[in-house]
């Protein structure tokens, strides 16, 4: 019933499916949906809950990345590695029905979303406002670790939500999970980010931040 309901859900989205084609997708009796999970909505929340625990992979890729690596140089390069493979599936089998869930609840939160959050994205935002604050400086205000982690994060997903436009105007490109592209990618990110975080500490320490002079300290 779940890999039926992974299949149509992505197919056709959640307002989209039905309780019965899942049922008929998994060759089972008509009521099994309601019988077994009690109904669509509670069989969508198991999925994500699974989607979202299996990407978490039990340690969030900020636990990861400060576990494997000593400098916060380092442990930013892991962070961005770990964030990178898990959303693209690099190292593991890559299932594009899944990514299309992960879309569409995007798009159209659900209810079940703010308990996702809770539980697996923000133990994962609070490690990675760690290795940026140790990147950073005391300096930094909550509001300087959220754009830059959103700055960081950004560039690691522009790939899955605009690949349609990006194969597009750069024809030819190989796609992220083939050999090297995304070990390439990852240094990219990587270089890039670290020299516009040192760029903003330097603006911190130096007082020509907007989030200092707003406050006139």
């Amino acid at each position: 019933l779940l890999q039926a309901a992974v299949k149509v859900i992505a197919e056709k989205g959640y307002h989209g499916a039905t309780a019965q084609e899942i049922c008929q997708r998994a060759e089972a009796n008509m009521a099994a949906v309601n019988y077994y999970f009690g109904g669509k909505e509670k069989l969508y929340g198991q999925i994500l809950e699974l989607v979202f625990q299996a990407w978490a992979s039990g340690e969030s890729a900020g636990e990861l990345s400060q576990r494997e690596a000593h400098t916060p140089d380092e442990q930013l390069y892991a962070y961005i590695r770990a964030f990178f493979r898990r959303s693209y599936g690099i190292g593991e089998e890559y299932d594009p029905d899944i990514a299309t869930i992960i879309s569409l609840e995007m798009a159209r939160p659900s209810p079940f979303l703010d308990r996702i959050v809770q539980s697996y994205i923000v133990p994962d935002v609070d490690s990675f406002h760690g290795i940026l604050a140790e990147i950073l400086g005391p300096r930094a205000t909550n509001k300087v670790l959220t754009d830059c982690g959103c700055s960081i994060v950004g560039q690691i997903l522009y790939y899955a939500y605009l690949w349609p436009i990006y194969t597009r105007v750069n024809p030819g490109f190989p796609v992220i999970q083939s050999e090297g592209v995304a070990d390439e990618l990852i240094d990219h990110v990587y270089r890039f980010s670290l020299n516009g975080l040192k760029g903003v500490r330097d603006s911190l320490e130096n007082g020509t931040h907007p989030c200092l002079t707003k406050t006139g300290k």
